[in-house]
């Protein structure tokens, strides 16, 4: 290295001990005394530097002058922190930095890899100005094993070794991180990749766990926040894309010391505004479409200003849809966390996961992250408001199922919303501030359905909806004739042929008994991959045949008829699934099960 780096690479420190209140959180802040003076590098003659300022208010000057001296700002976070790629020569000495901390090898390891583990897929994450090319060349210069997948976001690459081998890929300058694969990336399936942990010039890397100290400010106190709807999505409804938000918004509250308002004025301080948007949208980012970037969101205030800090853009060009395809909720659920100032999660399977999936509720992982920055609920409501309760839908209904909504207040921790209705059925709400029930069987006439929360002190309320399902008025059934005599001269019919088997039955025009034994709820969770229901169905003219059908086309038949069983996929999140059995003259029975996946 020339003499002019030798000069500054004494005052680098470890940005990970710099003070109690970090602006932001490194995932694995290794310590160390040493710093590499000649780390292993690609390109020759260039570091990336992990920079904090004094202070927030110098970092637009500090970005110029670092310009004018080849140095190039990848991105900024936390008010005073930015990741910089500085040249040998580049010299820093009168620039009155906080820190100014080449990237410790152990630190790009993920907490979660396991140091004697076998050989698995990772996934690697290279500093913003490394080219693909060179980013596969490094990956497989070690040895590793490339997995392509034409889904991975521009800064990722996906491969197998073990751990031997990461450990010597982080020697590598250009390396930024490793952390776990999630399953549905080495399996090849279509996922989508969450873009859009944004500072105000830049995508914040996988290292950092948290930006800012959150809406409450250093230490882990209470945020009030109000929340506004700009333009909606064009192909939903706008009452159901504001009551999926207003479910998301719900799941993150009862979780940390939250309070979300709605305003009906946008543009406001300390306001999460929500906008659907196609292409240029008045920010540094477009969107592209349907397709590839789905969403973007703007962490709190610092590093972005208001009144942008917070707001979040979702593309208006996708095929929203809810509990299905692009799952509104589960994409409004992740970018949130950003929102609140989260980074991306390491575990596959957390909502923060940097790939989306479909989800229900938080994960452990995402409670945890989200408890680094905010207090938990109870502490800042010791002496909590009676838990409040309130049920809406339509007391009739000409249909076989019907959707229930509502909303809990109140209480003290986490509240949880389950429901009991007509023949046995009963399960979890989806949300619990703001809930969600879908699909509830009704038989004709009364059905009474009862909803009870309960909150984290053990105290419950219930209200009980009684739905109508109203019956169709038949017309009278035509009364047969009697056959017109035959004439003399006319032949006698021929004997009646023994019926195929198989053949329709004439005349036979009621469904099969269905019944569904195992699971034994209408609404259950697993951690599994799959699920086995079991049953049985009977017909006066036999059951030709059962078979079963679930959301994203998938289904199957059953084996057996009188007694059934089928090994039922589950995908992440909700799956409702149908079971249909049939009989031999076409008449069809219906019964179905709500699984969570987890």
């Amino acid at each position: 290295m020339k003499q002019a780096a030798r000069a500054w690479l004494g005052v680098l420190a470890i940005a990970a001990g710099l003070a109690a209140e970090p602006a932001f959180r490194l995932k694995n802040p290794v310590m160390s005394g040493n710093i590499q003076a000649n780390p292993k590098r690609w390109i020759p003659g260039k570091l990336h530097l992990l920079v904090e300022l004094p202070e927030a208010g110098a970092a637009t000057d500090t970005e110029k002058l670092l310009e004018d001296r080849g140095a190039a700002v990848l991105s900024k976070f936390g008010g005073a922190g930015m990741v910089i790629a500085a040249l040998d020569d580049t010299d820093l000495s009168d620039l009155e930095l906080h820190s100014a901390s080449v990237f410790d090898p152990a630190s790009k390891i993920s907490p979660l890899l396991d140091p004697e583990g076998v050989a698995e897929f990772y996934l690697i994450e290279f500093h913003a100005d490394v080219s693909p090319g060179d980013a596969e060349a490094i990956v497989l210069s070690e040895g590793l094993w490339l997995r392509r997948h034409p889904d991975l976001l521009a800064r990722h690459v996906l491969a197998a070794g073990g751990m031997d081998q990461i450990r010597r890929l982080v020697q590598w300058e250009e390396v930024a991180y490793v952390f776990p694969a999630a399953d549905e990336l080495i399996s090849g399936l279509a996922v989508t990749g969450c873009a859009g942990a944004l500072s105000e010039n830049g995508q914040i890397g996988q290292y950092v766990a948290t930006i800012g100290h959150g809406w409450d400010g250093p230490g882990r106190g209470a945020a009030r926040l109000t929340y506004s709807f700009g333009r909606l999505a064009d192909r939903l409804p706008a009452a159901s894309v504001q009551a999926v938000i207003e479910q998301a918004l719900a799941e993150w509250a009862a979780h940390a010391a939250l309070r979300f308002t709605a305003s009906a004025a946008t543009g406001g301080a300390r306001d999460l505004n929500f906008l659907f948007a196609a292409r240029a949208h008045g920010d540094a980012y477009a969107f592209d479409g349907p397709g590839r970037v789905l969403a973007h969101t703007f962490f709190p205030s610092p590093p972005n200003p208001e009144p942008l800090a917070g707001d979040l853009h979702f593309d208006g060009d996708e095929n929203w849809q809810i509990g299905a395809g692009v799952d509104l909720y589960s994409v409004v659920l992740h970018e949130l966390g950003h929102a609140l100032g989260l980074g991306h999660a390491d575990r596959p399977g957390a909502v923060m996961y940097p790939y989306y999936r479909r989800a229900a509720q938080l994960s452990a992982d995402d409670i945890a992250a989200l408890r680094t920055l905010y207090a938990v609920q109870q502490e800042q409501s010791p002496t909590p408001e009676p838990l409040l309760l309130t049920v809406e839908g339509a007391p009739r209904s000409a249909a076989d199922a019907v959707d229930l909504r509502g909303t809990t207040a109140g209480g003290w921790g986490e509240v949880r919303v389950a429901w009991d209705g007509p023949n046995g059925q009963s399960g979890l709400a989806v949300g619990s501030r703001s809930w969600l029930i879908r699909g509830i069987r009704l038989t004709p006439g009364p059905n009474p359905v009862t909803i009870t929360a309960s909150d984290g002190a053990g105290a419950q309320v219930s209200r009980t909806l009684v739905v109508v399902r109203d019956t169709p008025q038949l017309a009278p059934a035509p009364q047969p004739q009697a056959p017109a005599a035959p004439p003399a001269s006319s032949p006698s019919p021929p004997p009646a042929q023994p019926r195929p088997p198989g053949t329709p039955v004439s005349g036979d025009t009621t469904a099969p008994s269905l019944v569904i034994h195992s699971p034994a709820s209408t609404g259950s969770a697993t951690s599994g991959a799959s699920i086995r229901l079991a049953g049985s169905a009977r017909d006066a003219s036999g059951v030709a045949e059962v078979t079963w059908s679930a959301a994203a086309g998938r289904n199957g038949v059953a084996s057996g008829t009188a007694s059934w069983s089928a090994e039922v996929p589950l995908l992440v999140g909700i799956n409702n699934i149908t079971i249909r059995a049939r009989d031999r003259a076409g008449n069809v029975a219906w019964r179905s099960v709500s699984v969570t996946r987890y």
